[in-house]
């Protein structure tokens, strides 16, 4: 009757022992898919990584090209400016000159009148 008994417990232990492997097997398949799991969650992490690194990059780069382009765009503002400078000293002469010619012509008539006045005075005296 003991061994009996004990034969049960025994099977019941071994089937206790295969469920418990099973479950052991299970366990460890899923830890190993996990880990499957966790390293390609890696790789994808160090490759978001990788691009926000480049994008970062890239990102300076074109901040530096836009701080070239508006001290060049600077530059020609400052230049445009003299520019402008320039040819409102040009127009002030042009201005200036101008009433210098129509002085000169209102002189010019004075004298032509003058001129015209000894024509005839000495045409008269003749």
């Amino acid at each position: 009757d003991v061994i009996v008994k004990r034969e049960a417990e025994l099977e019941a232990a071994k089937s206790e022992a295969g469920r418990l492997e099973a479950l052991l097997a299970g366990a460890t398949a899923a830890m190993a898919e996990m880990t499957g799991e966790v390293a390609d969650g890696k790789a994808a992490l160090d490759d978001a990584r990788a691009q926000l690194s480049d994008a970062l990059q890239t990102l300076e780069r074109e901040r530096a090209e836009g701080r070239e382009q508006m001290g060049a765009v600077d530059a020609t503002n400052g230049a445009l400016a003299a520019a402008r400078g320039e040819i409102q000293e040009v127009n002030e002469e042009i201005l200036s000159a101008n009433k210098k010619i129509e002085e000169g012509d209102a002189a010019l008539e004075v004298a032509r009148a003058d001129a015209d006045g000894l024509r005839r005075a000495l045409e008269e005296a003749d």
